[in-house]
């Protein structure tokens, strides 16, 4: 079928995790608003019968069918200084940002700022190509998605059932629970590095199976979990017999031309011209490359770089059920429904929250010197993508920022 120097400290890297979840008191302000979206009875199946690699100019876009409102709110037109000067604190010389802003399917503002190295002072611009961390989870939901529409699997299935090895776990979660982090497999990163210098992920798959362990009954409670990533990372490679990064090459990158765009491992990382380098930034604003990480043979968790502009390319093709059917994605951005019948806002890599703009899906990303935010805000069909190489930033902010300002007129827009 066709279609993760040595680690920065254990603080380190359990502060950046937090950038990313949805859930605890380390979360932004922001997230603490979170009120979830139900995306069930939209009226999707109206698009069913189309082709899921065609678009049907006949149906409307997935946004515009999941709108909370009759009336859209307005997209302002806003003047490219006016974005400009939300980074204009980024020196020329510097690391820096990459962004892209799309309003129904159509770039309306992209550009870069400062540089892809301090080796080279090459300037970042919309086709540099950044690691995006944990955003990168939404393209390991949308393999399992591709898998499921091909009959390949079903997302009720235990875990065990493509991955056997996990038998010995004491409890077997499905992989939707999996998707949606209510699985209950822990993380491991310290351990694997102790039995392991660089570990894959069949090296992982083995120390779970060892263990055992799951942290609680899966569906019970909601816990964030690269390491189920991972897991699922290898349920695409058993089932599609490629490599990860090869499926995702031949499903989504190759197709939509997302030239670059690729998952680790891949020769592409040293030789595309156009990859940056991360950069850690401390107190006293000094730089020190921060660009590789033993776990970076992990997949499935945040294994993908890509560039702000492919990324518009991939969300339009996405919303437009160019790469799965609008009924596969509603199903992807259901929030999960534990097992006492509480929500948790995460579908299948996927925060799906109701902000102070609105409904809205959306994931943060944080990786060695790379930080990322991909946000699409639904009843304005407003997608904003940023990405940067420098930690001092936070683009989750910068992406709401950015999108306040095009909303600046709409009646859920606090003026």
């Amino acid at each position: 079928m066709s279609r993760l120097l040595l680690r920065m400290q254990a603080l380190e890297r359990a502060c950046r995790r937090a950038r990313c979840r949805v859930h605890g008191s380390d979360c932004s302000p922001r997230r603490l608003l979170v009120v979830v979206l139900l995306l069930l009875g939209m009226g999707l199946a109206a698009c069913g019968s189309a082709a899921p690699a065609a678009r049907d100019t006949a149906d409307a876009r997935f946004s515009a069918a999941d709108r909370s409102s009759a009336t859209p709110p307005a997209v302002a037109p806003v003047a490219p200084a006016d974005i400009d000067a939300l980074f204009a604190d980024i020196a020329a010389d510097e690391p820096g940002v990459a962004l892209v802003v799309m309003h129904d399917g159509a770039v309306i503002y992209e550009q870069g700022y400062g540089v892809t190295a301090l080796t080279t002072g090459q300037p970042i611009t919309p086709e540099t190509s950044f690691h995006i961390g944990s955003s990168g989870k939404q393209f390991t939901g949308l393999a399992v998605m591709l898998l499921a529409e091909a009959d390949q699997l079903a997302y009720d299935d235990p875990i065990t059932d493509y991955l056997p090895e996990l038998e010995t776990l004491e409890e077997v979660p499905t992989i939707r629970q999996v998707l949606q982090h209510t699985a209950g497999i822990p993380d491991y990163d310290e351990d694997l590095l102790d039995e392991y210098d660089m570990p894959d992920n069949e090296d992982a798959l083995a120390w779970l199976a060892y263990e055992g362990a799951v942290e609680f009954t899966p569906g019970s409670q909601f816990a964030y979990s690269n390491a189920g990533y991972e897991v699922l990372g290898t349920l695409v490679e058993r089932i599609s017999d490629q490599r990860f990064a090869d499926f995702l090459h031949t499903e989504v990158f190759e197709p939509l031309a997302m030239d670059h765009s690729f998952s680790l491992p891949n020769p592409q990382r040293l030789s595309d011209p156009q990859r940056a380098r991360g950069y850690a930034v401390d107190a006293s604003g000094t730089f020190t490359l921060d660009d590789s990480d033993p776990l970076d043979g992990l997949v499935g968790s945040g294994s993908v770089y890509a560039s702000a502009h492919d990324l518009g390319r991939y969300m339009d093709a996405l919303l437009a059920s160019e790469l799965v059917s609008a009924a596969t994605l509603e199903a992807g951005l259901r929030p999960a429904i534990l097992n006492d019948g509480t929500v948790s806002p995460y579908g299948f890599g996927w925060d799906v929250i109701t902000t102070d703009l609105g409904p809205t899906i959306g994931h943060s990303g944080a990786w060695q010197g790379f930080l990322s935010h991909i946000a699409h805000f639904q009843d304005a069909d407003l997608t904003v993508i940023v990405l940067t190489n420098r930690t001092d930033r936070d683009p989750e902010d910068d992406a709401f920022e950015i999108a306040t300002r095009y909303l600046a007129h709409s009646p859920t827009t606090p003026r």
